[in-house]
């Protein structure tokens, strides 16, 4: 399950979900989680969801990119366990590649100053 904590407070709203829990990331308007059913579920932060990705092969590492250049993009990244990160915006998939090995660790975001 997922709780909310406010202000230090546990929130009576809570996310069941059906498998245990892989990786979790949080952005601007929804909690998305990736379980080890092979699956990534994203919900509100007022816990409904929003919508459900199946995968083919387990999923390794998520992570939410984020580019605010001249207009703001919010995507999600998916690292899966044959060596494949694929882009996603809500439901659809932006673009994908593979690596030669499977990815272990990932994060997005500006290096250095």
């Amino acid at each position: 399950k997922l709780y909310t904590i406010r202000k230090g407070i546990l929130i009576d709203r809570t996310i069941a979900l059906e498998t245990p829990l892989v990786d979790m990331c949080i952005g601007d308007k929804e909690i998305v989680v990736a379980t080890m059913d092979n699956a990534i579920y994203s919900f509100a932060f007022k816990g409904t969801k929003n919508y459900s990705i199946y995968l083919p092969s387990k999923v390794t590492n998520i992570a939410m990119m984020t580019l605010t250049k001249l207009r703001t993009f919010q995507g999600l990244l998916v690292a899966t366990g044959d060596g494949e990160i694929r882009l996603y915006k809500k439901r659809d998939v932006i673009t994908s590649f593979k690596t030669k090995t499977p990815i272990t660790g990932m994060i997005f975001g500006p290096y250095g100053r």
